[in-house]
Parts: structure tokens; sequence; C-alpha cells
């Protein structure tokens, strides 16, 4: 799975990057747009803008002027400003022919003109309450549907990246949905995919610091919850600090709580170019991990790889790790499920490949119950297993999706035993 999402955004013709630059392009010219309203009312309208029937004129009238600049529609039903002089606007629609884009039904913004002048947008607060976004992917053209809001640029000319600084405090969406559909992207049907998907009663709240010519990108995730609805996933808490460049990835304090599960981890990934066309050798790359689970979904790791087996909850998995994408080692691994523990060290080869995975497991100083085996494994039979419990001194354990070939050392209900084994899957 995970080769297949590498293999498509190393030959796509367009990067992380330039997504990037065109949201944030947008963003910085309709926050112009928004800007020059707030100006012209303020100026010439004064009083009379408290009234509908003046302000109705100057918005129809302004946004004849905005329109010509666009290659799809906007429509403002009003625009009225709060008691500190804030814009406050009502039912915001993007159309671009028969696809409606943003459908918003207020906005509030709060934003320092003064900071314009050193050439940063600075947001103090921005609240999307009540919104339907749609993004739709053309295969044909290789585009999002957003892409085409704005008209694109007559000039052949290459511009250099605008030396922009984006600040925006509280960033808040409430209660909206979002549809995501990239035709090219897809998974299994029942696994979440962030590229097919429908959000709904989604809450989004975070802080971002961007500096376009350096490449550089912070983002604090407050609080992140939604339902999608195709995987049937339920987020219910999601928040992490997001520091990406050119160079590296890192995430801090990323917690994240989905029906019953609760996750935690510290992650960064050097020498991975995400913002550009990602590193085309992502064997070159390098990962740390540091986790902390409760009731973990191994369902999860379909994202990344193929089991080849069912896996039911798991009550505490705790690791750290390293390596790269494709040969990665874990660490000091503690796995608690019912009454059973294992503690062990272990390796993975061939990740990418999914049917391909090797993987070397060491496991020491460990108890199984066979009641609790059947549960967590419910696709393996273990009629076979005559004891109840065993004390795993070492267990050395080699394999690939379709078995795996142990060397034993344990104690049971029949005594100490020791010796080579095979399971079959």
């Amino acid at each position: 799975m995970l080769e297949k999402k590498h293999i498509e955004a190393t030959t796509k013709k367009k990067s992380n990057n330039k997504i990037i630059l065109i949201i944030l392009s947008y963003f910085g010219k309709f926050l112009k747009i928004l800007i020059g309203s707030w100006l012209f009312l303020i100026i010439f309208c004064g009083i009379a803008a408290q009234f509908y029937g003046f302000r109705h004129w100057a918005i129809r009238n302004l946004l004849l002027i905005v329109n010509k600049e666009l290659d799809s529609n906007l429509a403002i039903d009003d625009m009225t400003f709060d008691n500190n002089g804030n814009i406050v606007i009502e039912k915001v629609v993007i159309n671009k022919l028969n696809d409606t884009i943003a459908n918003i039904n207020r906005i509030e913004l709060d934003i320092s003109l003064l900071d314009l002048i050193d050439n940063r947008i600075k947001v103090n607060y921005l609240n999307l309450a009540n919104s339907k976004l749609n993004f739709e992917y053309n295969i044909k053209d290789s585009t999002w549907n957003f892409e085409h809001i704005i008209k694109k640029s007559q000039d052949t000319i290459q511009k250099q990246t605008p030396n922009l600084h984006f600040l925006v405090k509280n960033f808040n969406l409430y209660n909206s949905e979002i549809k995501i559909n990239k035709p090219d992207f897809k998974v299994s049907t029942n696994i979440f995919n962030p590229l097919n998907a429908l959000y709904s009663n989604c809450n989004i709240s975070l802080d971002a610091d961007v500096k376009l010519v350096q490449n550089e990108y912070k983002v604090t995730f407050k609080s992140i919850n939604f339902t999608e609805k195709f995987s049937q996933s339920n987020l219910k808490s999601f928040k992490a600090k997001v520091n990406l460049n050119r160079q590296f990835i890192q995430v801090n304090d990323f917690e994240l709580e989905s029906n019953n599960s609760k996750l935690s981890m510290d992650i960064r990934i050097d020498n991975f170019d995400i913002l550009g066309n990602g590193n085309k050798d992502i064997n070159k790359s390098f990962l740390v991990l540091d986790l902390k689970s409760k009731q973990f979904e191994p369902k999860y790791i379909n994202l990344f790889t193929t089991l080849g087996f069912n896996v039911k909850k798991i009550d505490e998995l705790n690791f750290t790790a390293n390596g790269s994408f494709d040969d990665i080692s874990i660490h000091k691994a503690e796995l608690k499920f019912a009454n059973s523990f294992l503690n062990f060290n272990a390796s993975l080869q061939n990740i990418i490949k999914g049917n391909e995975l090797k993987y070397y497991v060491d496991i020491t100083n460990s108890k199984l119950i066979t009641n609790d085996l059947s549960k967590i494994l419910p696709d393996i039979s273990f009629n076979n297993i005559k004891f109840n419990a065993i004390k795993i001194n070492q267990i050395i354990g080699e394999g690939t999706v379709e078995g795996i070939t142990t060397k034993l050392d344990f104690e049971s209900d029949f005594g100490t035993m020791y010796g080579d084994a095979y399971f079959g899957f």
C-alpha cells in the first residue's frame, strides 16, 4: 500500500509544495479582497453600512468587481462588523459551473493591517461556522477544483515565491462537512482514506506559522474531531505540534483518540522532502518514533501495509523505533492484552512491499494465556496447543505474512519446553 502511495507521489508532475503554495496564495488573495471590502465599507459607508439595504447595494457592486478576477463565482449575503470592528461575513458561496466548492454559513475575521507593511499576514482569529467544503480532483488535467477559483495568470514568466509570512492565531472550523475525492488514490473500502473521505460534524482548531520563501511550516493542532462516513471512523480528539521543511518532518505531543482507542507519540523523519517531490529513494530517509497506546486498533496498520491476518484490539502497546520506511527496528516494546503481556525487540523489512513483509522478533520475560491469544488472533487456530498458559524465557521468531519459524524456551503446564516450531497463517 505504501509503495503505491510513494510511486504515485514521486511520479506526479505537481508537488505537494505547489499545492500548499496554491492554497496559501488563494488565502492571501482572498484576504486582500476581504480587507479591501472592509476598508471600502469603513471609509465610504460609515453609518449607512448599518442598514442592510445599503450594505446589499455595496456588496453587490463589490462582487461585480471581484468576480471579474475569479474563474469561479463568489457570492456573499451580508458583511458587517462587530463591536470591535472585526469583519463578519454571512453566507459565503464559491461555485465553479455546477460545482459548489465552498458554502460557508458565517465567517468571523480579525486581521492586523499594520503587519501587511512587513509582508506579514497576521490573522488574530478566523472562524468558519457551519461550512460545506468540497475538494474534487480531476484526473484528466491533474488539478483540484480549488485551483480554478482564481483566473490563471497570463504571465508566462516564472515568478519567485512571494516573501510572505502567514501567522494565524485561533483558526476555528465549527460543525462543518468536508468532502475530499481523489479517484486515483484508493485503498480498501473499510479503511480510512484521507483523500477519499466525507468528514461530518467536523471541528478544527489550530494555529499556524508559515514562511513561504524559507519553506517553513509550523502548525499546532489544538483540537480536531470528526466522523468519517465511508470508513465509519470516529475521531474524538486529535492534537499535535507539526514542524516541517525541506529537510525534516517533526511531530511532537501527538495525541489521538478514536472510538475507544488512545494513541500518543513523538516522531521525526529526516532527509525526506515532503514539500518537494518527496525523497525518490525513500530508504535514505530516517525515522525515529516513540509510541504509547491504549486500546490500540491494529486495523490502522492496514493504512501502511498488509498484515495478512486479523488482529483484535490490544489493551496497551508501547515501543520506540528507528530506521528507514522499508527497514525498521523496534526497541523496548511492551504489549498487553487481557491477562497476557509481551516484552520484545523486533525488526521489519520490506514494509513498503506489503505481501513481501519479513520480520524478526525476540521475546523475553513474558506471559501468554491461550484463551487471550484466541481472542486477539481469531483467524488463527490454537486447538493444537494443550496448555493454558506459558511463561516465556525467550522466543525468537522469524517469518513472513505466510508463517513464522520460532526457537522456543518457555515454561508451561507440562513443564519446561524448548525447541523449534513453525506456525502457518
